[in-house]
């Protein structure tokens, strides 16, 4: 599990999460399951490093696709 400083208040844990995330494109909502992101505790902010953020759009695209 990754660990990280908050990259948005700085003060935080961010740690590494799994969950669910809704993306609704052209009207059509998607969930995406086990979507991973960071969580900081501190702010309660949800945030994604660009190595998520590639993933998360790649099972996007996938889920499009079918």
């Amino acid at each position: 599990m990754k660990v990280e400083k908050c990259s948005v208040c700085g003060k935080g844990e961010a740690k590494e999460s799994i969950g669910c995330r809704k993306v609704v494109v052209e009207g059509k909502t998607w969930r995406l399951h086990k979507d991973r992101f960071m969580y900081c505790s501190h702010c309660r902010t949800r945030y994604y490093t660009g190595e998520q953020a590639r993933e998360s759009s790649r099972h996007l695209k996938e889920l499009r696709a079918e």
